[in-house]
């Protein structure tokens, strides 16, 4: 019934209330023994599935899709999302990006920053190399373990240049 009430208040509100709305969901859900639901407004669907031992995670339907990388030059490696959240690629609205496609990034270097619970987690770099590919986009919700960040690690020149 909840369930129902809160489809009708997420029509209602703008996309940041209405992303609030889905955490105070999945928040309200903890402890209790759903483990489905999905929620329909308009043509947006987001459906939270929990299983055991995992956190409850939120997709939407009218997300877009990120870009599959090129099926000819598979990425050496990727920087990966170590938890599930929101993803970020800079500090602020304001600031730039922490990476850019062409960017060279050293191992331990932050390059994006997930949300999951209201706290802002830093992302790094576990390599040096080239970023080749954004694979997600800010505000994409990502899972752990999911690429993020595309990277070309073949050895930069230290002697030449």
């Amino acid at each position: 019934m909840a369930a129902a009430q809160r489809s009708d208040d997420m029509s209602k509100t703008g996309s940041a209330a209405w992303l609030e709305d889905v955490r105070d969901l999945i928040a309200a859900l903890q402890g209790t023994a759903v483990h489905e639901v999905e929620i329909r407004s308009g043509d947006t669907v987001v459906f939270l599935r929990r299983r055991p031992g995992v956190v409850l995670q939120a997709r939407t339907e009218t997300a877009a899709a990120a870009p599959a990388p090129a099926q000819d030059a598979p990425p050496r490696t990727a920087v990966k999302a170590p938890l599930n959240g929101l993803y970020y690629d800079r500090s602020s609205p304001e600031a730039d990006p922490y990476v850019q496609v062409g960017d060279r990034v050293e191992a331990g270097q932050v390059v994006g920053l997930i949300e999951a619970m209201k706290v802002f987690n830093e992302i790094h770099a576990d390599v040096a190399g080239e970023v080749t590919a954004l694979l997600v986009e800010p505000g994409d919700m990502v899972q752990s373990g999911q690429n993020l960040i595309a990277l070309d690690v073949t050895e930069a020149g230290d002697g030449g240049a």
